[in-house]
Protein backbone atom coordinates (compact mmCIF):
# COMPACT_ATOMS: atom_id res chain seq x y z
CA UNK A 1 0.00 0.00 0.00
CA UNK A 2 2.73 2.47 0.62
CA UNK A 3 4.19 2.34 -2.74
CA UNK A 4 0.65 4.26 -4.33
CA UNK A 5 1.32 6.93 -2.00
CA UNK A 6 3.96 8.10 -4.28
CA UNK A 7 1.09 9.05 -6.87
CA UNK A 8 -0.97 12.12 -6.78
CA UNK A 9 1.59 14.15 -4.62
CA UNK A 10 0.61 17.14 -5.97
CA UNK A 11 -3.24 17.14 -4.72
CA UNK A 12 -4.17 18.60 -1.56
CA UNK A 13 -6.44 16.67 0.45
CA UNK A 14 -10.32 17.11 0.14
CA UNK A 15 -11.06 19.24 3.05
CA UNK A 16 -13.95 16.90 3.96
CA UNK A 17 -11.89 13.73 3.23
CA UNK A 18 -12.15 12.55 6.97
CA UNK A 19 -15.93 13.27 7.00
CA UNK A 20 -18.43 9.71 7.91
CA UNK A 21 -18.89 8.16 4.14
CA UNK A 22 -22.89 7.64 4.43
CA UNK A 23 -23.02 4.44 2.36
CA UNK A 24 -20.63 2.56 5.03
CA UNK A 25 -23.12 2.79 7.40
CA UNK A 26 -26.26 1.44 5.47
CA UNK A 27 -27.23 -2.66 5.07
CA UNK A 28 -26.73 -4.03 1.86
CA UNK A 29 -29.76 -5.40 -0.06
CA UNK A 30 -28.23 -8.69 -1.36
CA UNK A 31 -25.05 -10.40 -2.49
CA UNK A 32 -23.30 -9.02 -5.91
CA UNK A 33 -21.85 -11.77 -8.03
CA UNK A 34 -18.45 -10.80 -9.93
CA UNK A 35 -18.70 -14.05 -12.53
CA UNK A 36 -16.75 -12.47 -15.33
CA UNK A 37 -13.40 -11.24 -16.27
CA UNK A 38 -14.40 -8.28 -17.04
CA UNK A 39 -16.14 -7.54 -13.98
CA UNK A 40 -13.47 -9.12 -11.53
CA UNK A 41 -10.50 -6.96 -13.73
CA UNK A 42 -12.80 -3.67 -13.40
CA UNK A 43 -13.14 -4.28 -9.57
CA UNK A 44 -9.75 -4.44 -8.95
CA UNK A 45 -8.43 -1.50 -10.87
CA UNK A 46 -11.37 0.27 -9.52
CA UNK A 47 -10.40 -0.90 -5.87
CA UNK A 48 -6.46 0.30 -6.54
CA UNK A 49 -7.50 3.53 -7.69
CA UNK A 50 -9.66 4.00 -5.25
CA UNK A 51 -7.28 3.72 -3.00
CA UNK A 52 -4.43 5.37 -4.30
CA UNK A 53 -7.08 8.35 -3.90
CA UNK A 54 -8.04 7.48 0.01
CA UNK A 55 -3.95 7.39 0.71
CA UNK A 56 -4.22 11.52 -1.09
CA UNK A 57 -7.19 12.08 0.95
CA UNK A 58 -9.35 12.47 -2.42
CA UNK A 59 -11.79 10.17 -1.38
CA UNK A 60 -14.10 9.27 2.05
CA UNK A 61 -14.19 5.22 0.89
CA UNK A 62 -11.42 4.22 3.58
CA UNK A 63 -8.20 2.95 2.45
CA UNK A 64 -8.75 -0.28 4.15
CA UNK A 65 -12.12 -0.87 2.54
CA UNK A 66 -10.72 -0.26 -1.07
CA UNK A 67 -7.75 -3.08 0.55
CA UNK A 68 -10.04 -5.67 1.61
CA UNK A 69 -11.98 -5.42 -1.54
CA UNK A 70 -8.40 -6.22 -3.77
CA UNK A 71 -7.83 -9.20 -1.62
CA UNK A 72 -11.49 -10.56 -2.46
CA UNK A 73 -11.31 -9.95 -6.28
CA UNK A 74 -7.54 -11.16 -6.04
CA UNK A 75 -8.74 -14.38 -5.14
CA UNK A 76 -10.69 -15.14 -8.19
CA UNK A 77 -8.00 -14.27 -10.46
CA UNK A 78 -5.00 -15.74 -12.00
CA UNK A 79 -1.37 -13.78 -10.78
CA UNK A 80 -1.29 -12.80 -14.63
CA UNK A 81 -3.63 -11.24 -14.49
CA UNK A 82 -3.41 -9.60 -11.14
CA UNK A 83 -0.06 -8.03 -12.41
CA UNK A 84 -1.84 -6.84 -15.84
CA UNK A 85 -4.94 -5.10 -13.41
CA UNK A 86 -1.99 -3.43 -11.04
CA UNK A 87 -0.03 -2.16 -14.22
CA UNK A 88 -3.04 -0.49 -15.83
CA UNK A 89 -4.10 1.34 -12.55
CA UNK A 90 -0.17 2.25 -12.64
CA UNK A 91 -0.97 4.02 -16.01
CA UNK A 92 -3.88 4.96 -14.91
CA UNK A 93 -2.59 7.38 -12.15
CA UNK A 94 0.17 8.29 -14.07
CA UNK A 95 -2.33 9.35 -16.90
CA UNK A 96 -3.70 11.60 -14.27
CA UNK A 97 -0.67 13.13 -13.25
CA UNK A 98 0.98 14.06 -16.46
CA UNK A 99 -1.72 14.53 -19.30
CA UNK A 100 -1.84 17.49 -20.86
CA UNK A 101 -5.28 19.36 -20.98
CA UNK A 102 -6.99 20.21 -23.35
CA UNK A 103 -7.85 23.35 -24.80
CA UNK A 104 -11.84 24.58 -24.36
CA UNK A 105 -13.48 24.10 -27.41
CA UNK A 106 -14.21 27.50 -29.67
CA UNK A 107 -17.35 28.92 -29.06
CA UNK A 108 -19.80 28.96 -31.93
CA UNK A 109 -19.35 32.55 -33.56
CA UNK A 110 -22.53 34.59 -33.99
CA UNK A 111 -21.92 38.01 -34.37
CA UNK A 112 -25.74 39.04 -34.61
CA UNK A 113 -25.72 37.22 -30.91
CA UNK A 114 -22.33 39.12 -29.89
CA UNK A 115 -24.02 42.18 -30.78
CA UNK A 116 -27.11 42.18 -28.74
CA UNK A 117 -25.34 40.80 -25.46
CA UNK A 118 -23.03 43.59 -25.62
CA UNK A 119 -25.66 46.59 -26.24
CA UNK A 120 -27.06 48.49 -24.09
CA UNK A 121 -29.22 47.02 -21.13
CA UNK A 122 -30.96 49.69 -20.32
CA UNK A 123 -33.72 50.01 -22.52
CA UNK A 124 -34.71 46.28 -21.57
CA UNK A 125 -34.54 47.39 -17.59
CA UNK A 126 -36.90 50.41 -18.35
CA UNK A 127 -39.73 47.89 -19.87
CA UNK A 128 -39.92 45.56 -17.28
CA UNK A 129 -39.97 48.22 -14.96
CA UNK A 130 -42.80 49.99 -16.39
CA UNK A 131 -44.25 45.95 -16.19
CA UNK A 132 -43.78 46.18 -13.33
CA UNK A 133 -45.28 49.01 -11.83
CA UNK A 134 -48.49 49.18 -13.90
CA UNK A 135 -49.27 45.73 -13.69
CA UNK A 136 -48.42 44.31 -17.03
CA UNK A 137 -47.35 41.26 -18.40
CA UNK A 138 -44.54 40.88 -20.78
CA UNK A 139 -43.91 39.03 -24.15
CA UNK A 140 -40.33 38.30 -24.89
CA UNK A 141 -37.63 36.49 -26.87
CA UNK A 142 -35.06 34.82 -24.65
CA UNK A 143 -31.61 33.20 -25.64
CA UNK A 144 -30.66 29.90 -23.66
CA UNK A 145 -27.04 29.58 -23.53
CA UNK A 146 -26.94 25.94 -23.03
CA UNK A 147 -29.28 24.59 -25.29
CA UNK A 148 -28.62 27.25 -27.87
CA UNK A 149 -31.71 27.84 -28.40
CA UNK A 150 -34.31 31.32 -28.58
CA UNK A 151 -37.40 31.10 -26.35
CA UNK A 152 -40.74 32.96 -27.03
CA UNK A 153 -42.45 33.61 -23.67
CA UNK A 154 -45.74 35.48 -22.23
CA UNK A 155 -45.19 35.78 -18.83
CA UNK A 156 -45.56 37.69 -15.38
CA UNK A 157 -42.18 39.73 -14.36
CA UNK A 158 -41.52 38.96 -10.49
CA UNK A 159 -38.81 41.18 -9.85
CA UNK A 160 -35.83 43.14 -11.27
CA UNK A 161 -32.48 41.46 -9.58
CA UNK A 162 -29.66 43.91 -9.60
CA UNK A 163 -30.88 46.45 -11.86
CA UNK A 164 -28.46 49.36 -12.11
CA UNK A 165 -28.16 50.44 -15.60
CA UNK A 166 -26.03 48.91 -18.37
CA UNK A 167 -24.77 46.16 -15.38
CA UNK A 168 -24.73 42.97 -17.64
CA UNK A 169 -25.13 40.86 -14.60
CA UNK A 170 -28.91 42.25 -14.19
CA UNK A 171 -31.63 39.72 -14.80
CA UNK A 172 -35.38 39.82 -14.94
CA UNK A 173 -37.39 36.89 -12.31
CA UNK A 174 -40.85 35.94 -14.35
CA UNK A 175 -43.59 33.63 -14.23
CA UNK A 176 -43.53 31.75 -17.69
CA UNK A 177 -47.17 30.73 -19.48
CA UNK A 178 -46.23 27.14 -18.21
CA UNK A 179 -46.48 28.15 -14.35
CA UNK A 180 -42.50 28.02 -14.15
CA UNK A 181 -40.20 30.83 -12.24
CA UNK A 182 -37.17 31.48 -14.42
CA UNK A 183 -34.12 34.06 -13.85
CA UNK A 184 -33.32 35.75 -17.70
CA UNK A 185 -30.41 37.79 -18.01
CA UNK A 186 -31.47 40.99 -19.88
CA UNK A 187 -28.38 40.80 -21.69
CA UNK A 188 -29.76 37.41 -23.05
CA UNK A 189 -33.34 39.56 -23.82
CA UNK A 190 -33.66 39.96 -27.18
CA UNK A 191 -36.37 42.19 -26.92
CA UNK A 192 -40.02 42.64 -25.23
CA UNK A 193 -42.60 44.66 -24.68
CA UNK A 194 -45.73 45.13 -22.29
CA UNK A 195 -48.99 43.02 -22.97
CA UNK A 196 -52.40 42.25 -20.96
CA UNK A 197 -51.57 40.42 -17.96
CA UNK A 198 -51.29 36.59 -18.08
CA UNK A 199 -54.38 36.02 -16.00
CA UNK A 200 -56.40 38.20 -18.61
CA UNK A 201 -54.84 35.79 -21.25
CA UNK A 202 -55.45 32.78 -19.26
CA UNK A 203 -59.34 34.07 -19.45
CA UNK A 204 -59.42 34.72 -23.23
CA UNK A 205 -57.84 31.41 -23.47
CA UNK A 206 -60.29 29.56 -21.75
CA UNK A 207 -63.08 31.46 -23.30
CA UNK A 208 -61.64 30.20 -27.09
CA UNK A 209 -61.80 27.02 -25.69
CA UNK A 210 -65.49 26.77 -24.33
CA UNK A 211 -66.26 28.45 -28.29
CA UNK A 212 -64.39 25.96 -30.00
CA UNK A 213 -61.67 28.32 -30.57
CA UNK A 214 -58.49 26.93 -30.62
CA UNK A 215 -56.14 27.97 -27.76
CA UNK A 216 -52.73 29.81 -28.16
CA UNK A 217 -49.80 27.59 -27.65
CA UNK A 218 -47.21 27.78 -24.62
CA UNK A 219 -43.64 29.13 -24.72
CA UNK A 220 -42.57 28.67 -28.70
CA UNK A 221 -39.16 27.45 -29.85
CA UNK A 222 -37.32 29.57 -32.18
CA UNK A 223 -34.73 28.85 -34.80
CA UNK A 224 -31.08 29.59 -33.72
CA UNK A 225 -30.03 31.56 -34.08
CA UNK A 226 -31.99 34.28 -35.03
CA UNK A 227 -35.91 33.48 -35.46
CA UNK A 228 -37.24 31.89 -37.82
CA UNK A 229 -36.40 29.89 -41.15
CA UNK A 230 -38.16 29.57 -43.79
CA UNK A 231 -39.40 26.39 -42.32
CA UNK A 232 -42.79 26.91 -39.54
CA UNK A 233 -40.91 26.89 -36.03
CA UNK A 234 -41.55 24.00 -33.43
CA UNK A 235 -43.87 24.95 -30.93
CA UNK A 236 -43.34 23.86 -27.02
CA UNK A 237 -46.25 22.91 -25.64
CA UNK A 238 -47.07 22.79 -21.56
CA UNK A 239 -45.81 19.17 -21.68
CA UNK A 240 -42.81 19.87 -23.42
CA UNK A 241 -43.48 18.14 -26.11
CA UNK A 242 -42.53 19.14 -29.71
CA UNK A 243 -44.40 19.19 -32.57
CA UNK A 244 -44.41 20.88 -36.19
CA UNK A 245 -46.66 24.12 -36.63
CA UNK A 246 -49.40 23.83 -39.73
CA UNK A 247 -48.24 25.65 -42.64
CA UNK A 248 -50.34 28.74 -43.01
CA UNK A 249 -49.32 29.78 -46.36
CA UNK A 250 -50.77 27.00 -47.85
CA UNK A 251 -53.73 27.85 -50.09
CA UNK A 252 -57.23 26.18 -49.40
CA UNK A 253 -57.83 23.44 -51.82
CA UNK A 254 -61.58 23.33 -53.61
CA UNK A 255 -63.23 20.43 -52.15
CA UNK A 256 -63.83 17.17 -53.89
CA UNK A 257 -67.40 16.32 -54.57
CA UNK A 258 -68.72 13.63 -56.59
Amino acid sequence: MESWRRYLRHLAPRPDAQQPFYPERVEPEGQALLTTMDLLSAAYVGGRLIEALALRGGTRVRAGAAGALLKRVSRALPEEVVNHCEAEAERALLWLHEAETLPEPPSPQHPELDLMLSSDIESRLQVARRALNEGQGLELERYDAEEHRWYRHRATPLALIDASAGDLQSALRLRDERGDILEIPLKAIRWLMPVSPLNTADEEANDGAKTGEPSKEGGELLNFPFGRSKDRPTLVDDLGEAHPEVDRDTPNLPDERD
